[in-house]
């Protein structure tokens, strides 16, 4: 399918950073980085996508931050870790956020990407970001259309650059604090 409009996919860092918004004092970093992706996910704006991949690394992040005993960590307890878990279910739900599949042997790929980072280049791309930016390339073949994938993590602009190939299909679109 060709459309015009541009897609959007949410890596873990950027879902991670919109229900960072939704406690009581939220920090600089969490109000300019997790409120244009609540915009995104509120608005009538062209697919959302996200993967099983993101709710996993997303459930898992809000365990570990709400077990961090860190005093920026203090407002993030079992009822912020409750309702962020719902409203992302509540976002999938209602169509708003689509669940991508990943394609067909992406581990794979992804560990020959991440290969190619670590050991040629010394670049920080984790194997998660990998299958991320696979998934969303897919996507973007599926579509016909560039897909725009949201993140606050810098190391998908430096991979990107080492694999040009890939802002054929994948636009980084940086969470700057």
């Amino acid at each position: 399918m060709t459309t015009d409009e541009v897609a959007a996919y949410l890596d873990t860092s950027a879902l991670v950073r919109m229900v960072e918004c939704d406690v009581q004092s939220p920090s600089t970093r969490a109000l300019n980085t997790g409120s244009p992706v609540a915009a995104l996910c509120s608005s009538s704006r062209p697919p959302v996508g996200i993967s099983s991949l993101t709710i996993i690394e997303f459930h898992n992040t809000l365990a570990t931050m709400w077990r961090n005993n860190h005093p920026d960590c203090s407002e993030f307890d079992q009822d912020w870790v409750d309702r962020s878990q719902v409203k992302v279910m509540d976002l999938l739900a209602s169509g708003r956020l689509t669940l991508r599949s990943s394609p067909t042997r992406a581990a794979e790929h992804a560990l020959a990407l991440i290969t190619l980072a670590t050991r040629n280049h010394g670049n920080g791309f984790r194997v998660w970001d990998a299958i991320h930016l696979i998934i969303a390339a897919s996507w973007s073949h599926e579509r016909g259309t560039p897909v725009e994938l949201w993140t606050a993590d810098k190391d998908f602009d430096r991979f990107v650059d080492l694999v040009p190939e890939f802002k054929h299909f994948v636009q980084i679109r940086y969470l700057s604090e």
